[in-house]
């Protein structure tokens, strides 16, 4: 679990690349393997399994399936919005940064755990 603040971005679809840029970069380095990434921008979802989608976002696209062949077994799925709440949260928290620091939290912050809890049921 973890944050980190993007500089500019000129569209919502680019900060959801990004953001999961990073996460999978950051798996990739703990050596991770056999995961589930859920995400609520289904573009993003799309973008990623048809391979050949907008051009403009082809470099995005491209890095994020790289890094995903790295990774042995792994999902990436689509989850509305509704079961995603500890994710904007952390989305939130990580654009209230003031600087460009990315933040990784080996233990749960005692800020979120309610939140997970009420997420159990949903996954």
């Amino acid at each position: 679990m973890g944050g980190k603040r993007l500089p500019r971005v000129r569209f919502p679809i680019e900060a959801e690349a990004e953001s999961f840029r990073w996460a999978l970069s950051m798996m990739v380095r703990f050596n991770y393997t056999n995961l589930i990434f859920e995400m609520d921008c289904k573009e993003l979802v799309q973008a990623l399994v048809e391979k050949n989608g907008r051009p403009s976002f082809h470099a995005y696209t491209h890095d994020i399936n790289q890094m995903l062949a790295k990774m042995g077994d792994h999902r990436v799925a689509f989850r509305g919005r509704q079961g995603n709440a500890v994710a904007d949260i952390i989305a939130k928290e990580a654009f209230s940064f003031e600087n460009n620091a990315h933040v990784l939290f080996s233990v749960m912050p005692s800020w979120i755990k309610a939140f997970v809890e009420v997420e159990k049921p949903i996954v």
